[in-house]
This record gives structure tokens, C-alpha cells and sequence, in this order.
């Protein structure tokens, strides 16, 4: 017995020469190939400038939530570390066609506040301002961490948002912190 092996990516046609829809048919009737770039949707094709304007906005509103809300370090220091709120409450504070560029991406506003972990702690549905007094602590009792620590020749690539922005500027040492606190503290990545 002869079997064409190719047949089954030919249509298949009856007598009269009419297709016979087959699910194999269908299938490839169907078929779209992807594009060959695929479009990045994780906010992080999104110009900085926007991202920027956006943490910033989110961040000054956590901090104004309670002026008094300050959480003192080992050296006695007070250090505000804001509110928090529902990331419903914060879509309040952007205007339509910031949140028309956010509904594009994937996972919108959420995404772009959790790809922003330096300066916010998304749980729960709620942001926090993240206060890395407490992150250093719980990473070093913590014998297995969910997020690796950076690369060695990552640190001190970037600069540290809160020395930058934040009312008190950072909450760890220059020496302790992984962002560089000025220009002059600031490294070339290693590729």
C-alpha cells in the first residue's frame, strides 16, 4: 500500500473538487506566524522619562501619606518611610494618557512599580516605600532568598533613587548601599 506522506498539508478535496474541511485543514488555514521581533509589553520599552515622572509622582504621594510616619535605625536616626496605598488609589493620582501608555503594557501599573523595586515594595495589592534598612536585614538572616544579590559588577552602576529624591536622602551608608550615591560613586557596568 502507497501512502503520500505529504497529504497531510494538501487540502483534501471530494469529486466535485470542493475542499473537505479536515481539523488538520483548519489548522493550517489558519496559521500566523509571529512576528520576527516581538514587541517588548513589561514597561520596560517605555521612555524613562515617563518612568521617571511616574515613580515620582507615586513616591512623593506614599511620603506625604504621614510626614510623622519615621522608623529609626540602629544609630537612632529617623527616617520617613510614607504610607501605602492600594494601587487602585494610586491610578488615582496619574492623568489619561499616562495610564492610557500603562493599559499597553502587561500588567500595567503594577509591572511598572514592581520593575521599580529600588524605590517600591508591591504586596498585597498595596506599594510601600521600600526601606532597605529592612531588606539588608531580612536577606542576611535569610539562608535562601527568592531574588539572587546583584552580580559583583553590577553595584554601584546605578544611582541610588533615594539619595537622589528622597527628603532624607538614603537610608543606608554610601558603603552600604548598592546604588551609588553621586556621580562620583558611580561605576561602569561590566558587560
Amino acid at each position: 500500500m502507497n501512502v503520500n506522506k505529504s497529504s497531510h498539508y494538501r487540502p483534501n478535496h471530494n469529486d466535485n473538487g470542493q475542499n473537505i474541511s479536515t481539523p488538520v485543514n483548519d489548522w493550517v488555514n489558519g496559521f500566523q506566524p509571529r512576528e520576527k521581533t516581538e514587541t517588548i509589553r513589561n514597561c520596560a520599552a517605555l521612555p524613562r522619562d515617563f518612568v521617571d515622572a511616574v515613580v515620582l509622582r507615586v513616591a512623593k504621594a506614599l511620603l506625604s501619606l504621614t510626614e510623622r510616619n519615621t522608623e529609626s535605625s540602629s544609630c537612632g536616626d529617623a527616617w520617613n518611610t510614607g504610607g501605602s496605598m492600594l494601587i487602585s488609589e494610586v491610578v488615582n493620582l496619574l492623568d489619561q494618557s499616562s495610564l492610557q501608555a500603562l493599559k499597553k503594557e502587561c500588567g500595567g501599573l503594577q509591572t511598572l512599580l514592581k520593575n521599580n523595586h529600588q524605590v517600591f515594595r508591591v504586596e498585597g495589592g498595596r506599594v510601600f516605600i521600600r526601606d532597605w534598612r529592612k531588606t539588608t536585614l531580612a536577606q542576611s538572616s535569610r539562608v535562601t532568598s527568592k531574588r539572587k544579590p546583584p552580580p559583583s559588577g553590577a553595584v554601584k552602576t546605578r544611582l541610588c533613587w533615594f539619595h537622589t529624591h528622597h527628603p532624607q536622602g538614603c537610608p543606608l551608608l554610601c558603603e552600604h548601599c548598592a546604588f551609588a550615591h553621586g556621580e562620583t560613586d558611580l561605576k561602569n557596568p561590566q558587560r
